[in-house]
């Protein structure tokens, strides 16, 4: 994510990310309320597009295709999508020299 002066997201190396449009579960609803609650999902998945797009450096339309069905992929990949902003290569074991082990930015 970018322009941030702190870390957003970290993600261990092993961990897939995966990035999908809203979704959503109505059964036997009336037509009129699934006018509704679909006007309300493409309003939500917009709002998803345009904060994804301004913190990826994307275009909103690459974020709209990205996310148009499940998209898999690993850390490093979401890297250079610029969804994660660091990778943890290794847990940290404890505590070194009083302060936490810090994630590695990757930039």
């Amino acid at each position: 994510m970018k322009d941030q002066e702190f870390l957003c997201s970290c993600h261990f190396v092993p961990s897939p990310v995966m990035v999908h449009e809203p979704s959503c579960s109505y059964p036997k609803l009336q037509a009129t309320d699934m006018v509704i609650k679909i006007e309300e999902l493409k309003h939500t998945q917009r709002a998803l597009e345009d904060i994804m797009a301004a913190n990826t450096g994307r275009s909103r339309e690459e974020i709209a295709a990205a996310i148009q069905r499940d998209r898999y992929m690993s850390v490093r990949e979401a890297v250079e999508f610029g969804l994660v902003d660091a990778v943890i290569d290794d847990r940290p074991r404890g505590v070194k020299g009083g302060e936490e082990t810090p994630a590695t930015p990757v930039r």
